[in-house]
């Protein structure tokens, strides 16, 4: 019996680089004016009912460098970030795939 190649190229893809993949577009989804970074006023627009304290809390959380603003590296970072603590790619691609079609 002949194995297909792409479905096993499918298969042992890393689920990591579709995360990215993913979450590279929320970023600029959310990056409405194409400045290439996200500030609270663009999470509030993004999200609809994101509260300004959750928006807050998220800008505290991803931006590290503390400047008002989320960089695309910083956005990138936090789903790293999230892996880290625990959570596994599934969850993870589950979640991306929410915010990028929400």
């Amino acid at each position: 019996m002949h194995r297909s190649t792409e479905s096993t190229s499918l298969a042992t893809q890393d689920p990591s680089v579709e995360i990215l993949k993913k979450a590279y577009a929320i970023f600029k989804k959310i990056d409405v004016n194409k400045n290439k970074q996200i500030g609270a006023d663009d999470l509030e627009k993004y999200f609809g009912s994101y509260s300004a304290a959750s928006a807050k809390i998220l800008m505290r959380e991803v931006d590290l460098d503390k400047d008002g603003v989320i960089s695309v590296h910083e956005w990138m970072g936090y789903w790293e970030m999230v892996r880290r603590a625990g959570y596994r790619y599934p969850e993870i691609m589950k979640e991306v795939t929410v915010l990028l079609y929400s």
